[in-house]
């Protein structure tokens, strides 16, 4: 059996198919074996302050390694928002009383600013605050 890459080149893999012709006749076996490796990539990982950095940018969403998130948890700050007050009567997110407490004010709008949140593994989205060990942590991973 031959192994190669998973990123091999078409001269590596025709290589690859000669030698492991070579081998077949050699031994009298009828198959080719050729195994595709997949290559493991390194993943980068970052300290908070990287993250918060980030984060501002609206750009990506980051999570920690020792959160296990194939899939999983993640953090992302919401995009700034001005919400005017025409549209609060619709908003399915706030309560009766909290919608009829914003118009009373008589403000043009309401102002969704400086949050983050995490997404759960069946997509509900809560508001987060890091914890000690989450600022300290250096197993942040960043997607942009």
């Amino acid at each position: 059996m031959i192994t190669i890459k998973s990123n091999a080149t078409e001269e590596e893999f025709l290589k690859a198919m000669a030698q492991s012709m070579a081998e077949a006749e050699r031994t009298g076996v009828a198959a080719i074996q050729i195994q595709v490796e997949e290559e493991k990539k390194e993943i980068p990982t970052y300290d908070f302050g990287e993250v918060i950095k980030s984060l501002e940018t609206h750009q990506c969403i980051a999570y920690r390694k020792s959160w296990d998130t194939d899939g999983g948890h993640f953090i992302f700050s919401q995009v700034p928002s001005t919400i005017p007050c025409s549209v609060i009567p619709k908003m399915q997110s706030l309560p009766a009383r909290v919608k009829q407490a914003l118009l009373d004010r008589g403000l043009p709008s309401i102002q969704y600013n400086n949050q983050i949140v995490m997404v759960h593994p069946n997509n509900d989205i809560f508001g987060w605050q890091p914890s000690v060990s989450d600022i300290k942590a250096g197993d942040w991973v960043i997607l942009a």
